[in-house]
């Protein structure tokens, strides 16, 4: 549990790193370097591609989350129910994540992409003059 306890203190040491808060900012580093020293260099040592700091996500799963909110009205029921490692995600999960409207949406245009590929095969994008041969004629066409 400790782990957890010093991942919050290190994201709350960068909250206040971000607000300019300094006195703030060495309490809770120097709390989560208490907890947990190795990992928090660790996690000194991880960057975004900005060179910022990166805050620590705990990766809570729903149950997890259900656990801590269960027989609460209000609050938390249940404090910092996360340990241990995480198991690997399962096939269903990973299929049940990706039906979403961006993916749908991308099945929908690749779809329409292949069918109108194949009713207008290798003259796709462009209409030819049916007597000479270039692409929107105009001394050809007879307009209506």
């Amino acid at each position: 549990m400790p782990e957890v306890a010093a991942t919050s203190y290190y994201n709350l040491s960068l909250v206040h790193l971000q607000k300019f808060e300094y006195l703030a900012y060495n309490e809770a580093k120097s709390n989560a370097d208490r907890l947990a020293p190795g990992l928090v260099a660790d996690y000194d040592r991880w960057r975004y591609d900005s060179r910022d700091y990166a805050v620590v996500d705990l990766g809570l799963t729903r149950e997890d989350v259900r656990q801590k909110f269960a027989g609460a009205e209000t609050g938390v029921a249940v404090r910092n129910v996360a340990t241990g490692a995480r198991p690997s995600p399962r096939r269903g999960e990973l299929l049940a994540s990706l039906a979403n409207r961006f993916a749908a949406a991308a099945g929908l245009f690749a779809l329409v992409a292949f069918v109108f590929g194949r009713w207008r095969g290798p003259k796709a994008f462009t209409v030819h003059c049916g007597r000479c041969g270039t692409a929107f004629c105009r001394f050809c066409h007879s307009g209506g």
